[in-house]
C-alpha cells in the first residue's frame, strides 16, 4: 500500500509539472502571436494599447516588449536610429554582441561609427578570446532595452 502511494503521489507531481510546462508553452505561443499582431501596428496605439495593460500586468508587458525586439532588429533600422542606439550602448556591450553578430548586422552598426571609433571597437572584438552564451544574450538584452527606450520615445525608424 505504501509503494502504492508513493507511485501515485510521483504520478500527480509529474502530471503536474507537465500541465505547468504545456501552459508555459501555450503561453509563450500566445504571448508570440500578440508580439506579431502588435509589430504589425503603428507605434502610437501600440504604446498606448501597451500602457493601458501595464498597469494590470507589468511583468507581462515587459516580457512582450522585449520579445518585440531582437539584435537582428538593428540590421534594419536606419542610420539616425543606430547612431542614437550606439550613445546609449558601452563599448563592452556592442563588442560581446556583434563578435558572433551577423555580418550585415555588424556591418550596419560599424558603418555608422566614427573611422577611431571603429577602429576602436574593432580591437576590443579581436581581444575578445570568448563570448560565453550567457555573456552575449546578457549584452543583447541591453540593446533590445534601448530599443524598446528608442521606440516609447518615439525615435525608433526603420529603412522600411
Amino acid at each position: 500500500r505504501i509503494m502504492l502511494e508513493k507511485i501515485a503521489r510521483a504520478t500527480v507531481a509529474k502530471a503536474a509539472r507537465f500541465d505547468a510546462q504545456e501552459l508555459a508553452a501555450e503561453h509563450e505561443d500566445y504571448a508570440k502571436k500578440v508580439v506579431k499582431i502588435l509589430r504589425s501596428m503603428e507605434r502610437k496605439p501600440r504604446n498606448e494599447m501597451l500602457a493601458s495593460v501595464e498597469g494590470k500586468d507589468k511583468e507581462t508587458v515587459a516580457r512582450i516588449r522585449e520579445m518585440m525586439y531582437s539584435i537582428d532588429d538593428v540590421g534594419t533600422l536606419d542610420d539616425r536610429t543606430i547612431q542614437k542606439l550606439l550613445a546609449e550602448v558601452d563599448t563592452d556591450t556592442l563588442s560581446k554582441v556583434l563578435k558572433n553578430a551577423d555580418e550585415s548586422i555588424a556591418d550596419r552598426v560599424l558603418s555608422n561609427l566614427s573611422r577611431r571609433a571603429r577602429a576602436g571597437l574593432i580591437e576590443e572584438m579581436d581581444l575578445l578570446s570568448h563570448v560565453g552564451e550567457d555573456e552575449r544574450r546578457m549584452a543583447e538584452r541591453k540593446i533590445v532595452q534601448v530599443l524598446i527606450e528608442l521606440d516609447q520615445r518615439g525615435e525608433l525608424t526603420t529603412l522600411a
